[in-house]
């Protein structure tokens, strides 16, 4: 009897929790949900574009140190929420963002990849801040990336104090 009891609840729960979640999904949370551990790209087809969509809608949100929601963001507390709506969940500091997915070449960055700079110091070669690119193949590198001074932003090679910190280019799902 105890253990029908148990069983009972245990499906009442489930159900229960499982209608929340369907509840509070957005259009932009997905079905699949995949959890950064490895160092592999993703086996996830999500739509770029959406992605870039969704991140170019966060220019002008302000930066607060360890931010992860729209209310504001520090580097990695964006690329982790934009991420985290396509059902992709990556690590949450920039450094370890910077050791998953496999690094591709600047001129075969798609919109999707993540892109790395050091930190303040150009002379290091640690990563200290990651931004998403936001351009396709062949148009002139950008990215949107949330920077201390001004909020989230998009940025290109034209500007020379992320060109002097330029580190890698990762993709992290195809």
């Amino acid at each position: 009897m105890k253990t029908l009891q148990s069983l009972l609840l245990s499906h009442i729960l489930f159900f229960t929790l499982m209608s929340g979640i369907a509840q509070n999904s957005d259009k932009y949370h997905y079905n699949q949900v995949y959890d950064y551990s490895g160092s592999d790209i993703v086996p996830y087809n999500y739509n770029a574009d959406e992605l870039t969509k969704l991140a170019k809608s966060f220019i002008g949100v302000p930066y607060i140190a360890e931010g992860k929601e729209p209310s504001g963001f520090d580097c990695s507390g964006f690329t982790f929420y934009v991420y985290k709506q396509f059902g992709i969940y990556l690590p949450y500091f920039s450094s370890e963002q910077g050791s998953i997915g496999s690094q591709v070449y600047m001129e075969e960055a798609q919109p999707g990849d993540l892109i790395f700079f050091t930190g303040s110091d150009p002379y290091t070669s640690t990563v200290g801040h990651v931004g998403i690119v936001v351009s396709k193949k062949g148009e002139k590198l950008a990215w949107v990336h949330a920077t201390t001074s001004k909020g989230v932003r998009m940025d290109t090679m034209a500007n020379t104090y992320y060109k002097a910190r330029f580190l890698a280019i990762r993709r992290v799902a195809n």
